[in-house]
């Protein structure tokens, strides 16, 4: 993906901040539904995603909320794609 993400510049403080919680979001999603709730650790999601915990923290205060910015996420996803599916339907 290139050019402006969510309205911010790619190399703006913003943009690389929006970058970092698009991989951690990923990052979650994948460990999430790979090993469950209980058996994926920020630490596994932050290397993952090549930030720091800390940096995660800063995005997530806790493990509770990525789980539920992971589940928003991909509901927005899914309706976008439903979307998408449905306005080429004749």
């Amino acid at each position: 993906m290139t050019g402006v993400s969510d309205g911010k510049p790619p190399g703006s403080v913003e943009g690389r901040l929006e970058a970092k919680r698009r991989r951690v979001l990923e990052s979650a999603r994948k460990h999430f539904m790979h090993g469950g709730f209980a058996d994926t650790g920020i630490e596994t999601v932050a290397r993952d995603a090549r930030v720091s915990t800390a940096t995660l923290y800063d995005l997530f205060p806790g493990k509770t909320q990525l789980f539920h910015a992971v589940i928003e996420d991909a509901g927005t996803d899914f309706s976008r794609r439903i979307a998408e599916v449905t306005s080429r339907e004749p």
